[in-house]
């Protein structure tokens, strides 16, 4: 008889890492063979893409912000019901606080847990990643656990986050840049993901304002939540070279006219974009931090420069836009390390393997 799964992740939404993860997951026709999977989340704009593929998900109404609050008590009555219901042997969440829900009840339900640790995050120490297993998107991420919450090196499995094998098929570049209102001979960044100060857009904007003034032909594209971006881009005068598009689910438009695929972030898990730029083989330019720096050998696989630095990155973008050989050389390694590292047949190969250990524990 097949053991029940539950994913448990917040805010599931288009412009997300966690939430493309997640629904990696959840339709992974190799994980539903092994096991029957069900999702609990608070919402998001990207739930239409799980009724279209036909994943059947519960809301809960959970906060990502503070853990004590006037929700708790119905949250984990709402949640320890399900799981009786359910007959949930496994909860595997992607957020701390929903895993703090998870841990309340596990003993009670005799439940296994397992929390994924997508970036760095600190605070609440007492209670945080107390699962039976804790997955880290990469060893800058496990280092992190290690040294500031004083996790046991025993309870880490570090797996990279793994991306589909579909390529775009999208052919006439030209078509889609005057879809886009792009001039044909400019060279086209793309960022894609959430719109924070800890992603570095102020850095990426003062970049593109540098190769401007510059008289380079550049045009730079952000798709994503956009929380006063106008303003910025606006304080940064490169309205004439930007375009604004609201979070997609498809983004192979877009994938097939970059030129380049820029992850500024003052910190980075792993970058879930720098995966998708690999599969695309999109020149990648990204931070010198956390699971890029990790993942990116500097002028071999991508390119790397320090965060905030906004004249480096300027300089990096530069390069790829003068060198297309060398750039094109890098996104093709970028390619095989991402096919031969974070393809979704040993991803979910060794997720089944954590599952069955706790199983059998």
């Amino acid at each position: 008889m097949k053991k029940n799964i539950l994913y448990i992740s917040p805010n599931f939404n288009l412009a997300c890492g966690v939430s493309k993860h997640v629904f990696t997951l959840l339709t992974s026709e190799e994980l539903k063979k092994e096991f029957n999977l069900y999702f609990i989340t608070n919402g998001g704009n990207a739930l239409q893409r799980l009724d279209r593929a036909g994943i059947s998900y519960s809301l809960m109404e959970f906060s990502t912000d503070k853990i004590f609050h006037f929700n708790l008590l119905k949250n984990l009555k709402f949640l320890k019901s399900y799981c009786r219901e359910k007959e949930i042997n496994i909860i595997h969440s992607h957020h701390r606080f929903p895993e703090f829900l998870s841990n309340t009840i596990k003993n009670a339900l005799g439940i296994k847990t397992v929390v994924t640790a997508h970036n760095f995050v600190t605070g609440f120490k007492m209670i945080s990643y107390k699962s039976d297993i804790i997955i880290a998107i990469s060893n800058s991420v496990k280092n992190h656990l290690l040294n500031y919450f004083g996790i046991n090196t025993k309870k880490i499995e570090v797996l990279y986050n793994c991306v589909g094998l579909e390529k775009s098929q999208y052919k006439n570049k030209e078509g889609i840049k005057y879809q886009y209102g792009i001039p044909q001979n400019h060279f086209v960044l793309l960022y894609a993901g959430r719109v924070a100060p800890e992603k570095g857009i102020e850095t990426l904007l003062e970049a593109v304002k540098m190769l401007t003034n510059d008289s380079q032909k550049v045009f730079l594209m952000i798709v994503g939540n956009n929380k006063n971006l106008s303003e910025l881009v606006k304080n940064k005068d490169i309205l004439n070279n930007f375009l604004y598009l609201p979070p997609k689910e498809n983004l192979s438009d877009l994938f097939s006219i970059a030129d380049a695929l820029i992850l500024p972030s003052l910190k980075e898990g792993l970058g879930y974009t720098m995966l998708e730029a690999g599969l695309h083989k999109i020149p990648f330019i990204g931070s010198r931090r956390g699971g890029i720096a990790e993942f990116i050998e500097n002028g071999i696989n991508g390119y790397l420069f320090e965060p905030g630095d906004a004249t480096e990155l300027s300089e990096k973008i530069a390069y790829v836009l003068i060198h297309p050989d060398e750039s094109a050389s890098a996104a093709d390694k970028l390619l095989k390390k991402v096919l031969r590292e974070c393809n979704c047949t040993d991803y979910f190969r060794k997720l089944t393997e954590i599952y069955q250990h706790l199983l059998n524990r």
